[in-house]
This record gives C-alpha cells, sequence and structure tokens, in this order.
C-alpha cells in the first residue's frame, strides 16, 4: 500500500474507531432506559453508574481503530479473521477492567461491535482508492457489510454451543444455551443482527427528522420487542424476557414515542424493571450496533 494510501486508511480507521465510540456514549447517556444505566440512574445495576459507562467506554477507541485496520489489511479469506479480532477483544477487555475496577460494562457489546468494525474494514479496503473521504453508507452497502459479519462468523454457534457436554465450566451464554437453546450474541452476529437490521434500521432511515433521542429510545423498544435478550434471562428467567418483550410491544403498539406521555411510561417501567432487577443489556448492546450502522450511513 503506498504512502497516500496508508495515511487515507489511518484516517478512515480513526474516523470509524470514533463513531463506534460515539454509539457507546450515546447509549449510555440516552435517558431515560428502562433498567439500564443511564443519566439519570443507575437502573437495576448496583455496581455501575454513568461515570462508571463512560470511563470504560473511552479506553476502547484505539482498540476499535486497530479492528478496522485488521480488516483493511487482511488478505484472504475472512474467515480466518475471528481468533485475531478476539486477540483485540481481549486486549480491550483488559482495559475495560483496568479502568473500571473488574467491572463488567461492555464484554458484550465489545464482541459485536468489535466484528462489525473489521467487516467494515474489510469492505473498505476495496474502495480505498476510490476516494478521499469516507463515504456515507447507503443501505445496499450496510447490507454488504453485514454480509461479511456472516462470513466471519458462519459457523460459530456450531462450534461453540452445540459441544458443551464434555465442559466442565460453562459461561452465561452456554448455560442459557444448553437450557434454552438462546444463542445470544453468538447467534445476533452470525445472523447478521436481524433484529437491528430488519426492525432498526429501516425505522432509522424513515424517521430522519425525528428529534434522535425520540428515535433512539423507540429504537430501544423495538430492539427489546424483538430480541432475545440474554441479559435478561440471566438475571431473570425467561418468563421474564416474554413478559418484557410483551411490554414493549405495546408500548410501541400505542404509539411508542408519539404518546404525550412516553417519557412518563418508560419512567414507570424503569422502577418496575428495578424492583424487579431487569436489565435489558443485550438490546442496550444493539442500539449500539445500530448507531454504528446509522453513524455510517449519515441517517443521525
Amino acid at each position: 500500500m503506498c504512502v497516500k494510501l496508508e495515511e487515507k486508511a489511518e484516517r478512515w480507521s480513526q474516523r470509524l474507531g470514533s463513531y463506534a465510540e460515539q454509539s457507546l456514549l450515546t447509549e449510555a447517556v440516552l435517558s431515560p432506559k428502562p433498567g439500564l444505566v443511564d443519566a439519570y440512574d443507575a437502573g437495576a445495576h448496583t455496581d455501575m453508574d454513568i461515570h462508571t459507562f463512560i470511563l470504560s467506554a473511552v479506553v476502547f477507541r484505539p482498540y476499535f481503530t486497530e479492528l478496522v485496520q485488521l480488516g483493511m489489511q487482511h488478505k484472504g479469506d475472512v474467515k480466518e479473521l475471528l481468533p485475531l479480532i478476539r486477540e483485540i477483544g481481549i486486549k480491550a477487555e483488559r482495559a475495560m477492567f483496568e479502568e473500571t475496577k473488574g467491572i463488567n460494562t461492555h464484554k458484550g457489546v465489545i464482541f459485536s461491535i468489535g466484528i462489525l468494525l473489521t467487516a467494515y474494514g474489510v469492505y473498505l479496503q476495496a474502495i480505498l482508492d476510490e476516494q478521499e473521504e469516507l463515504p456515507a453508507f447507503t443501505p445496499t452497502e450496510t447490507n454488504l457489510v453485514v454480509d461479511y459479519v456472516k462470513q466471519i462468523t458462519e459457523g460459530l454457534v456450531e462450534r461453540e454451543l452445540n459441544h458443551l457436554e464434555n465442559k466442565s465450566f460453562l459461561t452465561n451464554g452456554e448455560k442459557l444455551y444448553q437450557k434454552y437453546g438462546i444463542t445470544g450474541v453468538r447467534g445476533e452476529v452470525e445472523q447478521g443482527f436481524p433484529s437491528v437490521m430488519e426492525e432498526v434500521m429501516p425505522y432509522l432511515r424513515a424517521t430522519v427528522d425525528l428529534k434522535t433521542d425520540d428515535r433512539l429510545l423507540e429504537a430501544l423498544f423495538l430492539l427489546m420487542a424483538s430480541s432475545e435478550d440474554s441479559n435478561i434471562i440471566h438475571r431473570s428467567n425467561i418468563e421474564t424476557l416474554q413478559e418484557v418483550k410483551k411490554q414493549a410491544k405495546e408500548f410501541l403498539a400505542q404509539g411508542g414515542m408519539k404518546q404525550p406521555d412516553a417519557i412518563q411510561k418508560i419512567t414507570q417501567f424503569n422502577k418496575e424493571f428495578i424492583s424487579k432487577n431487569i436489565s435489558p443489556g443485550g438490546s442496550a448492546d444493539l442500539l449500539s450496533v445500530a448507531f454504528l450502522l446509522a453513524k455510517m450511513e449519515r441517517i443521525i
């Protein structure tokens, strides 16, 4: 790669890394959110608050940039990228735990965002010499990037979740798969973020004239209504997940954020979720993914 292209690749990867950082920070401060850490309170969490989230989110930028560069520089089969992504992800996790003194604020979203950033890098590699500035993506180009996500993670669930009988220690995600068949974040990325792509992105593309906070809160409820949020099951049970999905669907059916009392209803959800120790953290992670996709399309 010539010097000029190297400089452009560095500039583009830095820009994408900053967008990923924005996605985590925007999700963190979006308020009010039911059961989740936000600018108003810590939701159903007792070991973290908005300051923990912000301090954690801002340590990831160099790793996000590195992930984009990994994709931009890769030659060969994209399936070879997953172990390399995980190496960078482990470094990011260590930085997070050092900053938060052992509190897990973003472990799940590091995986999702990390694979997405690498997929963007793979796509950008092919167009690096075609234009000077990082382009605004079209929905078609977004779909191509998500296709790379699916290629990178192809077979992930089969390899990592279908042969647990001989393992002596199971992670929370493995336990949920064994008990309920819930594939969690692995299933989300291998399927190409179906809740985000089928529910949230069409909504965000159609609502560019509305207030950003309202759009993102509506998007959060779309994700709560459609995704198999493993964080809810881990903290409660499968019945609680079904109840949360039902409540989210009812909120949307009643008008979502167009309701004059939408914020009051979300505030009431928050009180209920806190009392029941419910935190839709998986949906929050997917909201960060959606924000990054929307930012690349310049619709946020």
